[in-house]
């Protein structure tokens, strides 16, 4: 959790290097699935390390995910990013 709790719960767009339904399984109702051709407007973006999936947007990486102290994928906040685009 980024924000403090409100009683309006905001609405974030995901974009998720990798198979949509694995993502969608486990995913939270106010986290929005972004198609591949809108990936730049995503406030946070999940991705394996794997073929560099993880460089292709840039962000703050908020997390990751690590085997045997390898990092195997990462997820990025890009919500900074977006508001100086905007």
């Amino acid at each position: 959790r980024t924000e403090p709790a409100t009683a309006q719960t905001k609405t974030y767009r995901v974009a998720v290097c990798g198979e949509r339904v694995s993502y969608e399984e486990y995913a939270r109702p106010n986290l929005q699935w972004i198609k591949m051709s809108d990936w730049r407007l995503a406030d946070f973006y999940i991705a394996p390390t794997h073929m560099n999936c993880d460089r292709i947007l840039a962000g703050k990486v908020i997390a990751r995910v690590e085997r045997m102290g390898v990092t195997i994928g990462v997820v990025k906040d890009r919500r900074r990013i977006r508001e100086q685009e905007e």
